[in-house]
C-alpha cells in the first residue's frame, strides 16, 4: 500500500509516522510488514503487508482490515493498495 503523510516535515517525522503505524497494524492483525518503497520521501511511503495461511478467504479479510484500519487513521491518508495471493 501507500500512504500518503502530509504533515511530515523531514525525514524524521516519516520514520515515527510509519513506525507507529507499522506497530500498530503488526499488533492489532498479527502480519508481516515492511517498509519496502519511497524510502526517501518525507511525505510518502510505500509498505508491504504479508500473512500467511491456508485459507484464502481469512487472508483477504485479514488485509481487508488492514486496509479499512489505514483509511481511519487520521494522520495518515491511504493513497493507492492492492493485493495479490500467492
Amino acid at each position: 500500500m501507500r500512504i500518503e503523510i502530509p504533515w511530515a516535515l523531514s525525514l524524521k517525522d516519516k520514520r515515527n509516522a510509519v513506525k507507529g503505524l507499522k506497530d500498530r497494524i503488526s499488533d492489532r492483525f498479527n502480519v508481516g510488514i515492511s517498509e519496502t518503497g519511497d524510502l526517501s520521501l518525507k511525505n510518502s511511503a510505500e509498505l508491504s503487508v504479508v500473512t500467511v495461511s491456508n485459507n484464502a478467504a481469512m487472508n483477504d479479510k485479514i488485509l481487508t482490515s488492514v486496509v479499512n484500519y489505514v483509511e481511519t487513521d487520521k494522520n495518515i491518508g491511504l493513497a493507492d493498495y492492492r493485493t495479490e495471493l500467492l
